[in-house]
């Protein structure tokens, strides 16, 4: 169980600041526990900012320095949501590309489609793909 804001559970883990952040990870990487080939995921809201006359979207960060550093333009892989109704179903997705407005963008060879079922597994098992790593059967 992951748990909740109000009541986290160690696999919930809520950062306070980015050297609690940083700290976690060094904590992880010095006890043994980090994949040989790690793989991340940062989730986030989205942002609508004007750039001239054009909305576009970013990713909404903790404080400016952050949006100033452009996190997400330093990622190979950038995946944004879309929910479509299809008859009386919503179905979640994520975006593989670029809409012309937003960062979005998966490494080339990733994904035939534009949108994919909203599944990390996916994600992970694409970029294991590209990278020549066979899963453990």
């Amino acid at each position: 169980e992951y748990g909740t804001k109000a009541n986290p559970t160690k696999l919930h883990v809520l950062p306070t600041s980015y050297k609690f952040i940083i700290d976690h990870v060094d904590a992880v990487i010095k006890a043994g526990q980090l994949d040989k080939n790690p793989i991340a995921f940062l989730t986030c809201h989205v942002e609508d900012f004007k750039s001239g006359t054009e909305t576009r979207q970013r990713m909404k960060t903790l404080g400016k320095v952050a949006t100033k550093m452009n996190i997400e333009g330093k990622m190979e892989n950038v995946f944004y949501s879309k929910i479509m109704k299809e008859g009386n179903q919503t179905k979640y997705y994520l975006a593989t590309r670029n809409n012309g407005y937003n960062t979005g963008r998966s490494s080339e060879g990733m994904f035939e489609d534009e949108l994919i079922p909203n599944n990390f597994q996916l994600i992970v098992d694409a970029i294991d793909k590209l990278n020549g790593i066979i899963p453990n059967q």
